[in-house]
């Protein structure tokens, strides 16, 4: 028996000291690479490492989110049986229909006229209305329509009142209220979360047409056809030394290119790297509101599945947020498209 307890204790601390190992996303965030000196001259083994790095960190968290989904998949798997069961208890409470005639028709595929005429009945008669009445609301004309719903409203108003101090009555009433503050509540957390995220794609569509990178195109185009034109250089492979004009001609030619794609870098990163200090900034200020909002999902599937539930792990939703900030770190070379130090090889001497 002492040695069962030990186990359990063992296992219980082990679970523990998991769960509280695991990084938050603002940890994540904190080991998140800093941008490499003169990103637009730095040599090639600089951006390597810092690309490295950054992929790395990227595959840690995917893998991390990976890990907590399976674990909250599992802890769901194993209530479904227990949110069934409440689920059936209270839509058995709702529908006047007992909890084995509810089973029986979810087995079923496709319910019978008989059975949907039953369930239907069963509804209605919670609201003291019949088949009848439903029926004859058709054959009505609008005036008479809003009589009669001016009428039941007053009734279900009076029964509301008479049943007020029912404790069953009330519970049903302050759990919709309940739902209904937790969907508000959900929606205005859903709706900055997409303006945020709205705003970083809609910055980075901006950062990306307005670079210039058409009228870069165009003037490397020029350069490159330029080129062609210095035949002693361009069209001969076993050729004696070409012309020294010809070799002054292409090394200015080639200082051109050099000097546009060194512009068009210079011009653009600096940009890129205040879009980064943004994303990052503004990530910070909606982590919290990240993890509130998987708070509500949870809440939001207790109350409806009538489920007290609490999965293991937490914070999935602030680290795919962090997932997609590291994933625009890794852009941060979009406007670089050269090695540095290969520039030398392209001048003739």
């Amino acid at each position: 028996m002492k040695k069962s307890v030990v186990i359990i204790l063992f296992l219980s601390t082990a679970v523990t000291s998991l769960v509280t190992a695991q990084k938050t996303a603002l940890e994540y965030l904190k080991t998140v690479p800093g941008n490499p000196d003169s990103v637009c001259v730095c040599l090639k083994e600089v951006r390597q490492n810092y690309e490295t790095a950054v992929s790395e960190l990227y595959d840690i968290v995917k893998e991390d989110i990976r890990s907590r989904t399976r674990a909250v998949e599992d802890y769901m798997d194993q209530n479904q049986d227990r949110m069934k069961a409440s689920m059936m208890k209270e839509m058995s409470e709702k529908t006047g229909m007992s909890q084995q005639e509810l089973e029986t028709l979810s087995k079923k595929k496709n319910l019978s006229k008989e059975d949907k005429q039953a369930l239907m009945d069963k509804v209605l008669g919670q609201h003291n209305l019949s088949m009848g009445e439903v029926q004859n609301m058709k054959n009505m004309d609008a005036n008479a329509r809003k009589a009669w719903a001016e009428a039941y409203a007053t009734e279900q108003m009076a029964m509301a009142q008479g049943n007020s101090k029912n404790p069953q009555v009330k519970a049903n009433n302050d759990k919709a209220m309940g739902q209904v503050a937790l969907m508000q509540e959900q929606q205005t957390v859903r709706n900055q979360l997409s303006a945020f995220e709205t705003e970083i794609a809609n910055r980075f569509n901006v950062l990306k047409q307005t670079s210039g990178k058409e009228k870069m195109a165009a003037d490397l185009q020029k350069l490159e056809n330029e080129l062609r034109t210095i035949g002693s250089i361009y069209e001969c492979n076993e050729c004696p030394p070409p012309p020294a004009e010809d070799v002054k001609h292409w090394n200015a030619v080639m200082k051109k290119i050099h000097d546009t794609k060194l512009q068009y870098c210079r011009l653009n990163t600096p940009k890129m790297i205040a879009y980064l200090n943004w994303y990052r900034d503004n990530l910070i200020k909606n982590i919290p509101v990240y993890d509130k909002s998987e708070e509500l999902q949870y809440k939001m599937t207790s109350t409806t599945t009538n489920t007290q539930l609490s999965p293991p792990v937490k914070g999935i939703f602030s680290l795919q947020a962090v997932q997609g900030y590291i994933g625009a770190k890794q852009k941060l070379f979009e406007f670089k498209d050269y090695e540095i130090e290969n520039f030398k090889y392209d001048f003739i001497k």
